[in-house]
């Protein structure tokens, strides 16, 4: 059984950046030429997948901000993430594929926002209590 399938139309606000750790971890690397798109190419097809789970789904991809309002209020927010060489190495990997994919999805005609110093959940949450359609926070 699909979920939500009884829905005519509802809005999949999207964790960019969440999504793109949990699809560059432990994943074989792939590469275009000389760039690494391992994240780009897991990111696309996880929302493929969605759409095609939701197809009358509107995706939003919401992206973190950095830094964010936390690290005023808290110098050290996330800074064990520095000190952590496979974190390290997993967020070295995601900066150059982080404009390729929001390029991707530009043309793909996906919405996309970001708002300085927020972060995506932080996104999604105001976003969830203000949008007038069935939303599914992923």
């Amino acid at each position: 059984m699909q979920p939500f399938s009884f829905m005519a139309n509802h809005y999949l606000l999207i964790d960019a950046n969440n999504l793109m750790y949990s699809v560059q971890y432990g994943a074989r690397k792939l590469t275009a030429g000389d760039t690494e798109v391992t994240s780009v190419f897991g990111v696309l097809g996880k929302i493929r997948d969605l759409m095609c789970r939701y197809p009358s789904a509107t995706p939003i991809v919401l992206w973190d901000s950095s830094p964010s309002f936390r690290a005023d209020i808290y110098p050290e927010y996330k800074a064990n993430r520095k000190e952590n060489k496979q974190v390290a190495a997993i967020t070295a990997a995601l900066r150059p594929q982080r404009p390729i994919l929001k390029e991707v999805l530009t043309h793909l005609g996906v919405r996309q926002y970001t708002v300085h110093k927020y972060e995506a959940d932080d996104l999604a949450a105001v976003s969830y209590t203000h949008l007038t359609l069935p939303t599914i926070l992923l």
